[in-house]
């Protein structure tokens, strides 16, 4: 009796337990997928950007890098305050095992539109790098 009982609840537990969609679009804005068009250094002029990097930030925190694959200490996890994003994860795979990272403290939300996303990288006293981007629709969740 008791088993049948353990086990009767054992599966209503594990029928009410489902895992979150990440297909829902919450209101905001950032957590799409992005690409990124433009870049530039402190003070300088936008220069377009080769390659059109592609990124999506997750509500959970996460930015998962589509193409191309995150380079050596890119962000891959951030906690959002506002509009700062403190890094608190960067990519350490294959391929960077040798290699000294100097990745963003934080992330500064510069503009956040419809159409355009504009980040600024902030290095510390190595300076900040600013990245614009545009929506790429259909993409999330690849």
């Amino acid at each position: 009796m008791k088993y049948s009982v353990f086990l009767l609840l054992g599966l209503l537990i594990a029928v009410s337990c489902k895992k979150a969609d990440r297909n829902v679009a919450p209101d905001d804005l950032l957590y799409r997928t992005w690409k990124q068009v433009g870049v530039k250094f402190d003070k300088e002029a936008w220069k377009p950007v080769t390659g059109s990097p592609v990124l999506e930030f997750r509500t959970d925190g996460g930015i998962v890098h589509y193409s191309p694959k995150a380079a050596c200490c890119a962000p891959t996890q951030v906690e959002r305050r506002g509009s700062v994003l403190k890094v608190t994860g960067t990519y350490a795979g294959a391929g960077c095992e040798y290699v000294d990272c100097i990745g963003p403290s934080d992330i500064r939300i510069v503009s956040l539109t419809q159409n355009q996303l504009v980040l600024e990288y902030m290095y510390g006293a190595i300076g900040a790098m600013s990245a614009r981007f545009e929506p790429v629709p259909g993409l999330s969740g690849l």
